[in-house]
């Protein structure tokens, strides 16, 4: 389905009026005259319709409800008193009257209630929420996806993509605008190398690229960059200029197998494509209620209302020279619940997994129970497919190792323990854009069931740990990776020793809290960056072992683990631990994950069942059952759309829906 753009219409509306004069007779001119008006009137409205569309076509006029709500950054974190630049959305549809949010924005920032662009300088520091917005009109409504955090310092740019690339555009034509999708840090400006093509303009404010470019050229790649303050990400965009419109090709989507829970609004579903720019989509058979598709842009968007099992939707993408198809399957999930996700390569009890940039997850190591031993393979979660894709090895096999994302998006694993060798004192690093690992330095005394930590400088702090028997040397040690130099340098001892399932945490003070460790002590410490120093702090009310940490969003950290249903947390600004509401259940090898609506899920111990730690209310409550059989020293990773990966403990992975 083509859509026609206004100038086609006021040439289709002047053909009409000048075909029907010539045909008319002198008389009946005045009654032609009005009758074609009413023509030309509608014809131009219904070409316009959308949000760039323009006055309030006003009382009476028959209007269509807006589709494809998105905004120009759907995820970003914006520095404390820092101005942010405008988030602008787009639509298509009818001409959004009116917009609303929910919950209201972080103190400093404003919804522009006529034409939903947000603006203003945050505050004060916020965790990461996710909004919605809502735009209406007379005939209906449509919603998008916004996560807002706000930092105290600048973040950078994580993320940067385009909605056509590569392209091929037609000479001396004006160019649909192509249209940046960003991630992370407030990008403060954008830049090409070399320029665009001649005709071609990129806004260094906002990133879009429009024009009509004036010469023909070969296919050549141009590097765009996004930047602010604290960093830069780039995007290899490629263009060719030629004498006439080609076809588009390749469309695909950023989730070809979505899951959504119902009620909940969606991380827009993003389109790519090459060959041609698309000038029109369409989808068959309708989506969801309460998806809308945006037929200029492609995005799709919107708060699923109804259950549904998986259904195939085919989407098409249009300009003049022809079109390209693809489909996508859509499930709609109750919000709360468990869903089955696909088997691993293998079972791999006392794995890692670390949520990479782009949004893969990397599992890495563990024990299949085979007794075949510790296993040195490795293999990437896709959530945009559902699937588990073996990558190459580690250089060994390892269990009960940490690892750690570092600020360049590779991946540091040290130690762990291999049954029929012992203990490791190596670590390798995982580069994602190679898939190759490559050997670190030595560490400087060999550990398994440490902890790591990555420090405010980039650096990674591994505590405790053991390498054989309860009383070596690692447990009262530390040590600091420097990925810079490669280098590993023994920093000062902590006053207890921390064996193994003892936990740390990064305080919004840049220091490191570690507590448990040890069998029934009650002991916590922070370690000090900037001296090097550990110092006691508070001692938590219940001692445990085999603990789990998770920051809260007020900076406070919650502990759990215990065997009994206690759960406790430290306040850093008074060095004191105060119980939590009593669990429903003791939570043995636990993990906890918080979710971007600020509560803590918690799974482990010997039942099927989770539950959720609000802390508004300073209550737990039971949050559903797993599919599988209790699991413990296994892995809870938060995907970016908000679901929870939960691998290790059995073959089969599971997906939670918040």
């Amino acid at each position: 389905m083509h859509r026609i753009h206004r100038s086609n219409c006021n040439d289709i509306a002047g053909n009409q009026v000048a075909t029907l004069l010539l045909a008319s007779s002198h008389r009946f001119f005045k009654k032609l005259y009005l009758l074609l008006s009413i023509v030309v009137l509608g014809l131009l409205y219904g070409c316009g319709g959308g949000s760039d569309s323009g006055s309030d076509p006003g009382p009476g006029v028959d209007i269509n409800p807006p589709t494809g709500l998105v905004y120009a950054v759907s995820s970003a974190s914006h520095a404390q008193h820092q101005t942010i630049t405008p988030n602008v959305p787009h639509n298509s549809g009818g001409k959004i009257t009116s917009y609303s949010v929910e919950p209201v924005l972080p103190a400093g920032l404003a919804l522009d209630a006529v034409s939903g662009v947000i603006s203003g300088t945050p505050v004060e520091a916020a965790p990461a929420v996710i909004h919605t917005v809502t735009g209406s009109n007379a005939r209906g409504a449509a919603t998008a996806y916004l996560q807002i955090e706000v930092a105290a310092a600048v973040t950078a740019p994580t993320l940067l993509r385009y909605k056509e690339n590569p392209v091929s555009y037609p000479v001396n034509v004006d160019i649909n605008p192509n249209l940046p999708y960003t991630e992370g840090g407030t990008v403060t400006q954008f830049s090409s190398s070399p320029a665009l093509p001649d005709g071609l303009q990129l806004d260094s404010s906002t990133g879009v690229i429009s024009g009509a470019p004036s010469t023909v050229m070969p296919e050549t790649t141009y590097v765009i960059r996004a930047s602010n303050a604290a960093g830069a990400v780039s995007r290899a965009l490629t263009i060719c200029i030629t004498d006439s419109l080609k076809a588009p090709e390749n469309l695909v989507y950023s989730q070809p197998v979505a899951i959504y829970s119902q009620d909940e609004v969606i991380v827009p579903n993003l389109p790519t494509a090459t060959g041609g720019a698309i000038t029109a989509f369409d989808v068959q058979p309708s989506l969801p209620e309460g998806l809308s598709l945006n037929t200029e842009s492609g995005e799709i968007s919107g708060t699923p209302i109804t259950l549904q099992a998986a259904q195939t939707y085919t989407i098409t993408g249009n300009n003049d020279a022809g079109g390209t198809s693809t489909t996508i399957t859509i499930t709609i999930v109750k919000p709360g619940s468990f869903e089955p996700g696909p088997d691993m390569s293998q079972l791999r009890v006392g794995l890692t997994a670390t949520l990479l940039p782009g949004g893969k997850v990397l599992a890495a190591g563990g024990n299949d129970l085979s007794g075949s031993g510790d296993s040195n393979t490795a293999e990437l979660y896709d959530p945009n497919t559902d699937t588990w894709t073996p990558i190459r090895s580690m250089s060994q096999a390892r269990q009960y190792h940490t690892a750690t994302l570092l600020p360049d998006g590779k991946v540091l694993v040290v130690g762990g323990e291999r049954g029929d060798i012992g203990v490791r004192g190596t670590a390798e690093i995982y580069d994602p854009s190679t898939d190759i690992w490559t050997p670190t330095e030595m560490t400087n005394l060999a550990r398994t069931s440490h902890t790591a930590t990555l420090l405010p400088d980039g650096k990674v702090l591994i505590a405790g740990g053991l390498n054989g028997n309860v009383d070596s040397a690692p447990a009262t040690t530390a040590e600091i990776y420097d990925p810079s130099s490669d280098t590993w340098t023994l920093t000062a001892r902590m006053h207890y020793p921390r064996i193994a399932g003892h936990a740390t945490a990064l305080l919004e003070t840049g220091k490191i809290l570690v507590a448990g460790g040890g069998y029934q002590d009650p002991t916590a410490e922070l370690y000090d960056p900037d001296t090097g120093v550990w110092t006691l702090t508070g001692s938590m009310r219940v001692p445990g072992d085999h603990l789990a940490m998770t920051t809260l969003p007020d900076g406070k950290v919650l502990v759990a683990g215990h065997s009994t249903d206690t759960a406790q947390f430290y306040d850093p600004a008074s060095g004191a631990w105060t119980l939590t509401g009593a669990t429903n259940y003791g939570h043995p090898y636990p993990a906890l994950t918080r979710l971007l609506d600020g509560k803590i899920l918690i799974t482990g111990g010997p039942t099927r069942t989770v539950e959720l730690y609000d802390p508004s209310t300073n209550s737990w409550a039971l949050g559903g059952n797993l599919h599988a059989m209790p699991i413990t020293r296994h892995a809870a990773t938060r995907l970016e759309n908000g679901r929870v990966l939960i691998a290790g403990n059995a073959l089969a992975s599971e997906l939670y829906n918040p």
